[in-house]
């Protein structure tokens, strides 16, 4: 790495940083700021956008990242950024109760933090807790009450706990705010599957893929609801579809299903 310019400001060096990522040069960027860093070592902000820097794309500097982010957490104890970031990598290395430290961290020093509270039900349910998941997305939802994804993860944990009118209630939700969701019409799905609607049940699964055309989970639902309703030939056209469709990556999804 060149030596640092004394002529040159932090400014200078976190906007070329910020340059470089939008051009997808990561690796200069963390260079950028590490020189801002020599100038101003006492300033949150520039290890935590080196830290989001290191973890991103090919770079996946993970335990580089949670050095720079325990370093701005040490600046500034009350920095809620950071530890949200930070309680992110954790759920990634399925540290879920570390994660979960970080996030009560972000509302104790912001207590409408709704993201917080999303966070830290979303690690809950890793820990099969969802029980304390379902608390936490409610706070989230009084803080913020078209919190999408919220009312979704809570519908999965009122459906693992077998509160399936619940579940369906906070499915429906998501698509009164949202009527483009498919996930949380394949959710409904396989709920009436549990409790053995079939038929309505291929309805949601249907509206699913009418959203998304290749939705293949969507195709996988309905197959079985369609062979449980002994429409066999329709059964095996939904999974040939569902095994083209994952085997060829068309599914380009980037919302999981949780509750199975």
């Amino acid at each position: 790495m060149e030596n640092v310019d004394s002529n040159k400001t932090v400014e200078y060096y976190c906007n070329l940083a910020k340059e470089k990522i939008e051009a997808g040069d990561y690796k200069g960027a963390i260079e950028d700021y590490t020189k801002a860093i020599e100038l101003d070592p006492n300033n949150e902000l520039i290890y935590y956008n080196r830290g989001i820097a290191k973890s991103e794309h090919y770079l996946r500097d993970f335990e580089g990242a949670i050095e720079d982010f325990n370093k701005a957490i040490e600046l500034n104890p009350n920095f809620i950024e950071g530890y949200n970031v930070r309680g992110s990598l954790k759920c990634y290395f399925k540290n879920y109760e570390g994660a979960i430290e970080d996030y009560t961290k972000t509302i104790e020093v912001k207590s409408n933090f709704a993201e917080g509270y999303y966070n830290r039900g979303t690690a809950k349910i890793n820990l099969n807790n969802y029980k304390g998941a379902i608390e936490d997305y409610t706070k989230a939802i009084e803080i913020d009450p078209n919190y999408i994804d919220c009312y979704n993860n809570r519908g999965n944990a009122k459906a693992s706990l077998n509160d399936f009118e619940g579940a369906i209630n906070d499915f429906t939700k998501v698509i009164e705010i949202e009527p483009n969701y498919e996930l949380a019409y394949y959710n409904i799905g396989l709920i009436k599957c549990k409790l053995y609607d079939y038929k309505n049940a291929i309805e949601d699964f249907t509206k699913a893929i009418e959203i998304k055309p290749k939705y293949s989970t969507a195709y996988g639902g309905r197959a079985f609801a369609k062979f449980k309703s002994k429409n066999y030939i329709g059964a095996i056209i939904d999974y040939a579809k569902a095994i083209i469709y994952i085997l060829f990556r068309l599914d380009k999804s980037d919302r999981t299903p949780f509750y199975k």
